[in-house]
């Protein structure tokens, strides 16, 4: 009989709440789901019981940020913890792994299709061998070097052309004293400053001399940090 996980959901959005738990109750039976709305009492209850994950919807409105995720982690060092998202704005990923979080998830079409295979992963006894944020290894075969750059090239070109298309649009709406609606403005803000970071990382792919991996529970990526 499968070991029981027992995982906290911290989420205040009640449908996405519901599409999760059914994810996990078909793909993980083993998987006990506790649900919260409010992340006071998520950390309370955290504090009394044991979990092995916990399942955070991230919300700015907590006045926290990202402080909850590291208060948790330093409280707690052996709870995974995945942080779910809207959008990955300000870096937030990035920030969300180096406050402590496991992994990242954006809220994608289906996004909880890929849950239960993630949470598998983590708890899996290969998992807990690897030290996701310390785990990296230099790649030191020439072929595979050579595969990499002209993977990144390739990717660069294709990319780039609709990349600059898109920042283009934006710019003209946003600074061309167009009367654009609050939220229609927010919305045009938020593809501009992802473009941005796809312009940024597609930089940072370019200039690679040395490529360094590293592990996460996905897979293993090109650390660009550390190339």
């Amino acid at each position: 009989m499968p070991k029981k996980i027992r995982l906290l959901l911290l989420q205040d959005n009640k449908y996405h709440a519901l599409l999760i738990k059914r994810e996990l109750a078909d793909k993980l039976p083993q998987c006990i789901v506790a649900t919260f709305q409010s992340a006071e009492f998520a950390r309370d209850e955290l504090r009394r019981n044991v979990y092995n994950i916990a399942l955070i919807d991230y919300n700015p409105s907590w006045g926290e940020g990202l402080d909850y995720i590291k208060r948790l982690h330093r409280e707690m060092p052996t709870l995974k913890i995945i942080l779910l998202a809207s959008n990955d704005t300000n870096h937030l990923s990035e920030n969300a792994l180096e406050s402590g979080a496991t992994d990242f998830v954006l809220k994608e079409d289906d996004f909880q299709k890929g849950l239960a295979c993630l949470i598998e992963k983590l708890i899996s006894p290969v998992a807990h061998k690897i030290k996701f944020k310390t785990a990296r290894k230099k790649s030191d075969s020439k072929e595979e070097k050579e595969i990499i750059e002209l993977t990144v090239s390739t990717l660069a070109h294709e990319i780039n052309n609709p990349l600059m298309t898109i920042l283009g649009e934006t710019e003209l709406l946003l600074h061309n004293g167009y009367r654009l609606a609050p939220e229609i403005d927010r919305k045009i803000r938020v593809i501009e400053e992802s473009a941005q970071r796809i312009r940024s990382a597609l930089a940072s792919l370019s200039g690679l001399t040395e490529p360094s991996l590293k592990e996460t529970p996905t897979g293993t990526f090109i650390d660009l940090k550390k190339s």
